[in-house]
């Protein structure tokens, strides 16, 4: 009813006209200040100091265009961006007098100059020529003191080529070792000890590197003969016997063994040592010896095949300049790489390609060796790897028999894609890797060419056990570093980088561990002093579908995770276990991607959603929306606060930067505004400032913004920060952490002190609990209830007392691991203040501290996974009779993330409905009304009762020391948190006064109220499907550890 009257009203009033229209709107919008607030507030233009730009205005423009407005928003919005276009035209007359102003200047100076020119002109001739004639003198006293350099370096490169091996050796000792073989440390290893696969290689790279190929070698002798092998090792022979004797002398073992003639005229010369081979490179020698095997022989350094991967294709291999700017920055000596090649054709490569491979030619076997661990090409780290000669596949039948296409006899050809009878480039499946089968293994699901295709996985493998050298990462030598096999190297290395779910205290200032959180970032908000959550987006999940975290938190998954129908979720929260669990409860939502808590905190509810958003839909959002108006229509008429966090993945002017313009697509933006459309719901508004980013792109290093934060405006009036911490970005991601802080209190967590019952003095424990009780005069016997209770009352205070002063507290720590050390915590600093450098110092690509960076951050995830490995190694070699249930324990509880546990909310049927338990009072209840039975009302039969078996007897202290001995160390004490620990190191003391106890219950027949108070803990039932009811889980109690039994 009220709009048909509202409809029918407006019908009565004339409709305004233009100039109404128009001069309303210049009301509402009189100046430049109320312009840009008024754009902004719609999201037409971003805020900050891009506002007011040309940028600026043809988004707005576009916006407003899209939007397809009414009249009056339409008026509005042009008067404003006029405002705008009137500002951005003066600041753009500014720049044009500037530049005017700078122009007459320039002319004025250029003329100047030009006159100062043409007198240095004259004088840098004459001094040209000048120097002209020093240059030609130089020339002659250079040639003559290049082969001394040349034979001085090779000497100093081998020298700190093996100081390096032996430091390196010395320091790290890794584990080389055959399968099956025993290990040995590198520091010890030697040729004769070595493992037989190593001993075979090295004797093959001994071979070698005794060998100097000669080409263009004169092969017949006067009367045109061809010479045989023998004669022309004599001629070598004969050939170092006159150098000898023209004071080029050989080492001392200096001859020549062998010659072999190839079948294309070089040969092969194998000498007696690898230091006569050295000895026969060097200029000084190479050239009179080349002369006297033939006009135009040359002696030839054995190269090396490596293969370069992924170097940027702006990189010129032809370019010789080039190679000698890659062989200066990574320590090799000039002219080693003797040649470079890209792999792939470049006309073969596809348009948007930016890396390809290399293939490079390595001239000395120490030079490869150090290429192979690595080198910098064109301002980028790039691998590189022996070359590994594949088995030759024939492109018509897809077979590896050795043979070309050109040679190929099938009748027919073979698709490499999808194996059906016809050439490949006219397959019309080749980009539907569903439809790929394999023509050799004749199997679905990879294609012939797939380099993980199992034949071909085993043709190589054939070859490789048929080279003595094949299978180790570096080409063989006499270092034992270069002993190390390719399986040996990668069981040594920390397993392949995976997203990641950080952990971090709020108090304290340390990091958690980065393997056990893998590659992704996490997002924080701090809710006052007591209260603290941690959110994590595409966190790591093991293969148990579980995430990694330690005690002090409380781990939140998604409603489906673990369900059939889910992979994977990409959300999790993680509370902190200060917080009151009667102060937060999970929301339900059906999205593996959305994890939501309500926090209450006094009068304010505030509603926290994390959400992964995929680039591709926008459910997550949608379910997250659906969520927050279930919560305000359920509870209506309390204050809802909102904050959505996460990686939303959507681009946008109004929090990415104006540089990112190229991400404004037309599909982005659409999606973008989906996102906004649905904060608008509930007011929601930027926490994080725009044009701060979070990404920085692995390749290209752009900086983006894909995660954002989102508050109610009553929580960003107590949001004390939300900033991107750079520097303490982990290790393995991309993604920057982002810290968000609000000021508002919470109901803590009751404080429970732990105290280290493991670093005690039991001597000191023992004596001061003496003092006390001989101070107490405790009876030697009780005869009433009273006196009973006050010699109960004072030695559990003499024990508590004794207990507060000399048993130290343990420091709560949310990193409370057992591998943990002060080296990682000492290296932990020093990545943090690494990473601050490299921050610093973003504007450099080339300066040192980015290499620096990347190298500490990569080490100290190494000394991580070793410090665990080396823990549990040694945990596991130490289990013995008594440990062995310990061991036991942790293999039959079942798998864990290593959270705090909380009980989930419980349900009960209450008169036919159901209805949620979400406090801890609540759950008490419930719990002791499903574990305990009602007391019984029926009394106690009067008898007869059968005879005594045997006459009862007092305890004495005897029995009670003897019982004593028998407690078991280190197990869970009771409300009293007196462990055994304490009645078995002061037994002698406690004897006699806990006898008297005993004794007086038989003879008052008294059992006091306090030994009946127990701590009731309850466990989940192993195997139960939902433990949202009472009777999945069952009730542990422990009494205090003085209670008789």
């Amino acid at each position: 009813m009220a709009t048909k009257t509202t409809r029918a009203g407006a019908a009565k009033n004339p409709a305004p006209t233009q100039e109404q229209l128009w001069s309303a709107a210049e009301e509402k919008v009189p100046s430049l200040g109320a312009a840009v607030d008024f754009l902004q507030k719609r999201r037409l233009i971003p805020e900050g100091a891009h506002a007011l730009t040309s940028e600026a205005l043809i988004t707005g423009l576009l916006h407003l265009a899209y939007l397809r407005p009414a009249h009056e928003f339409a008026a509005e919005g042009l008067i404003a961006l006029a405002y705008v276009a009137r500002a951005v035209t003066a600041e753009e007359a500014q720049e044009a007098v500037s530049r005017a102003v700078l122009e007459r200047a320039e002319d004025q100076l250029t003329l100047r100059l030009d006159e100062h020119a043409s007198h240095v002109e004259t004088r840098v001739a004459d001094l040209t020529q000048g120097v002209e004639r020093m240059r030609r003198e130089m020339e002659t006293t250079v040639a003559e003191l290049r082969d001394a350099c040349d034979s001085v370096q090779r000497a100093e490169e081998t020298l700190r080529e093996a100081r390096e091996g032996l430091a390196s050796a010395a320091r790290s000792g890794p584990v080389l070792h055959a399968p099956g073989e025993p290990a040995t440390t590198v520091s010890s290893l030697t040729i004769d000890s070595a493992p037989t696969r190593v001993r075979r290689a090295a004797t093959l790279a001994d071979l070698l590197q005794r060998q100097v190929l000669v080409r263009d070698a004169t092969l017949q002798d006067d009367l045109g003969n061809r010479l045989t092998s023998e004669q022309v090792c004599a001629r070598a022979r004969a050939a170092i016997d006159e150098m000898a004797r023209a004071g080029l002398t050989p080492p001392g073992d200096g001859t020549v063994e062998e010659a072999r003639v190839l079948p294309h005229g070089d040969v092969v010369f194998t000498m007696a040592s690898r230091e006569m081979a050295h000895w026969l490179l060097k200029p000084t020698v190479a050239k009179p010896f080349a002369r006297k095997m033939g006009m135009a022989a040359q002696v030839i350094e054995r190269t090396y095949k490596l293969v370069a991967e992924r170097v940027p294709v702006s990189f010129n291999p032809q370019d010789a300049a080039t190679l000698r700017a890659v062989e200066e920055a990574n320590g090799l000596r000039p002219h080693a790489i003797t040649r470079a090649d890209w792999i792939k054709p470049i006309s073969r490569r596809h348009p948007a390609q930016r890396t390809a491979f290399i293939m490079l030619t390595v001239a000395g076997v120490e030079q490869a060796n150090r290429a192979i661990r690595g080198l910098t090409v064109a301002g980028r780290k790039v691998l590189v790897r022996r070359d590994m000669e594949e088995p030759k596949r024939c492109a018509r039948c897809q077979r590896y028999d050795g043979h070309y296409a050109r040679e190929c006899k099938a009748e027919q050809d073979i698709c490499a894609n999808c194996a059906g009878a016809h050439a490949t480039a006219r397959c019309d499946t080749r980009d539907d890797p569903r439809t790929y089968k394999c023509a050799n293994c004749a199997t679905h699901g990879h294609a012939a060419w797939d380099k993980n295709c199992p034949t071909l996985r085993a043709k190589t493998s054939g070859r490789i056990q048929r080279r003595a050298d094949s299978g180790f990462r570096f080409f063989v030598t006499n270092a034992p570093e270069t002993w190390v096999s390719e399986e040996e190297e990668l069981a040594r290395a920390p397993p392949p980088p995976t997203v990641w779910s950080q952990i971090q205290h709020h108090l304290e200032d340390a990091d958690a561990d980065p393997r056990n959180q893998q590659t992704q970032p996490r997002i924080e908000s701090f809710f006052g002093d007591a209260m603290q959550s941690q959110h994590s987006f595409e966190p790591y999940l093991s293969f148990l579908g579980l995430t990694t975290a330690t005690p002090h938190w409380r781990v939140v998954y998604p409603t489906p995770h673990g369900t059939g129908g889910v992979s994977r979720s990409r959300s999790l929260l993680l509370i902190n276990r200060r917080l009151s669990t009667n102060a937060w409860n999970p929301i339900p939502i059906p999205h593996p991607d959305v994890t939501a808590v309500t926090i209450h905190a006094g009068d304010t509810t505030v509603h926290l959603f994390n959400l992964y958003v995929d680039g591709d839909h926008d459910t997550a959002i949608r379910a997250a929306s659906r969520a927050g108006q279930r919560l305000v229509l359920g509870e209506a008429g309390e204050a809802h606060h909102h904050v959505w966090l996460g990686g939303f993945n959507r681009h946008h002017p109004a929090w990415d930067s104006p540089t990112n313009h190229h991400l404004f697509t037309t599909d982005s933006l659409e999606r973008a505004e989906v996102l906004i459309e649905h904060l608008a719901l509930f007011d929601l508004q930027q926490a994080l400032p725009a044009g701060i980013p979070t990404l920085e792109a692995t390749r290209t290093k752009n900086l983006t913004r894909p995660d954002n934060v989102f508050a109610s405006p009553g929580l960003l009036a107590r949001m004390r920060s939300c900033v991107v911490e750079r520097a303490k970005r982990p290790t393995k991601t991309d993604h920057f952490p982002i810290s968000t802080t609000f000021d508002i209190p919470t109901d803590a967590a009751p404080a429970r002190p732990r105290r280290n019952f493991r670093a005690v003095d039991w001597e000191e424990v023992d004596g001061a609990l003496a003092q006390r009780i001989e101070a107490r005069a405790f009876p030697a016997r009780i005869d009433s209830k009273a006196v009973f209770d006050t010699t109960l009352d004072h030695l559990m205070a003499d024990l508590q007392a004794t207990i507060n002063e000399h048993v130290p507290e343990v420091a709560s720590t949310p990193y409370t691991k057992r591998w943990w050390s002060k080296d990682l915590s000492r290296m932990r600093k020093e990545k943090e203040r690494l990473g601050r450098l490299h921050y610093r110092h973003r504007a450099d690509r080339a300066h040192p501290s980015h290499v620096e960076y990347r190298r500490y951050r990569n080490m100290y995830a190494d000394h991580i996974q070793a410090a665990k490995n080396d823990y549990w190694k040694a945990w596991i070699d130490s289990v013995d009779g008594k440990t062995i249930w310990d061991a036991n324990r942790f293999l039959k509880r079942g798998a864990t993330d290593g959270g705090g546990a909380r009980i989930p909310p419980i349900w009960v049927e209450e008169a036919g409905q159901r209805r949620t338990l979400n406090s801890n009072e609540e759950k008490g209840a419930e719990f002791h009304r499903t574990f305990f039975l009602p007391p019984s009302t029926s009394s106690v039969p009067s008898g007869p009762y059968p005879a005594p078996r045997f006459a009862f007897k007092p305890i004495t202290n005897t029995q009670v020391r003897r019982a004593i001995s028998a407690l078991r160390a280190f197990k869970a004490p009771g409300p009293d948190s007196i462990p055994n620990e304490v009645y078995k190191h002061c037994a002698d003391t406690l004897t006699p006064v806990l006898g008297t106890l005993f004794r007086a219950t038989f003879v008052l027949h008294y059992y006091p109220d306090r030994w009946k108070l127990s701590d009731t803990v309850v466990l989940q039932k192993p195997g139960k499907a939902d433990y949202t009811i009472a009777k999945a889980w069952r009730p542990i109690a422990l009494l205090n550890c003085i209670v008789p039994s």
